[in-house]
């Protein structure tokens, strides 16, 4: 319970009702109102991020829009509700929306760039500080949707308030964090065109995933109480389930193959087969 309050607080503050091209629907569809229905801490090695190099206190671009994530404010007090530890200097807690199934998929086998959808930094990991920007790939919009919290080491961060990046800029970009020289790339359309900053990550060893939050969302305020526990324990039950992997389904015992015939035993099939045979010749 008090986690969900807690993620509760982080959703309202992190709710910015701007509309872009990535929803694909009417602007009247952006969500004014967001409610968490169950809120899971997720199993992680908490040696995953050992062996990186660790930020310098300055950013690369001071004063351009590379200040601390909106989630900084509330991210503190949620790791703390479960006993996690707070987040140090170079790390955001930042939003991942997918659907629920990708979600569990991503729980089970972790981030996969390969599988990745193109956004403007190429193929990569896409994280938001914004519910509303993440909850545009957050699956189906009529019933439950799903978002994973992700502990991120962005910085040294690759900075780009550019609207329309060549692609020669992008594979600077790129290059920076695939030689190490950065940790992400800030995509700051905020400053562009006052919608959103993302931070594409390449390196899936950069983000460690803390929860899955299943909520609804709504252009109004909601009305009656929300799903019970027990339908929302079912829900993720039946779908981790459906993404167990086929060796791990247990295959059912193949039948005993029957004991070898002695020598008598097949003398006495042969002879009859051999009167089958006759009985089938003295038809014709």
């Amino acid at each position: 319970a008090a986690m969900q309050r807690v993620v509760a607080e982080l959703m309202r503050t992190t709710s910015r009702p701007k509309w872009t091209r990535d929803r694909k629907g009417d602007r009247d569809a952006v969500p004014l109102w967001f409610q968490p229905v169950h809120v899971e801490p997720l199993d992680h090695d908490d040696q995953l991020f050992v062996g990186k190099k660790p930020p310098s206190k300055s950013s690369d671009a001071p004063g351009e829009g590379t200040g601390p994530a909106e989630t900084r404010a509330v991210a503190d007090a949620l790791l703390a509700a479960c006993g996690r530890p707070r987040l140090e200097h170079g790390e955001e807690l930042l939003w991942h929306g997918t659907g629920l199934e990708a979600a569990l998929s991503i729980e089970r086998e972790g981030f996969d760039v390969g599988r990745s959808q193109r956004g403007l930094a190429g193929k990569a990991i896409y994280l938001a500080e914004n519910i509303t920007k993440a909850d545009e790939y957050a699956g189906n919009r009529t019933s439950l949707r799903s978002v994973l919290l992700v502990r991120v080491k962005t910085e040294p961060v690759a900075y780009s308030a550019v609207k329309d990046p060549s692609d020669d800029e992008v594979e600077g970009l790129r290059a920076r964090c695939l030689t190490g020289q950065s940790g992400a790339i800030l995509l700051d359309r905020r400053k562009i065109n006052g919608t959103f900053r993302e931070w594409a990550v390449l390196d899936p060893g950069r983000c460690q995933l803390e929860f899955l939050v299943v909520y609804r969302a709504s252009r109004c305020p909601f009305q009656g109480t929300p799903p019970p526990a027990s339908h929302i324990a079912k829900y993720l039950r039946d779908h981790r389930r459906q993404l167990a992997l086929p060796s791990e389904v247990p295959t059912p015992p193949s039948p005993p193959s029957p004991p070898p015939l002695h020598q008598h035993q097949v003398q006495i099939q042969m002879q009859r087969q051999q009167q089958q045979q006759q009985q089938q010749f003295g038809n014709f």
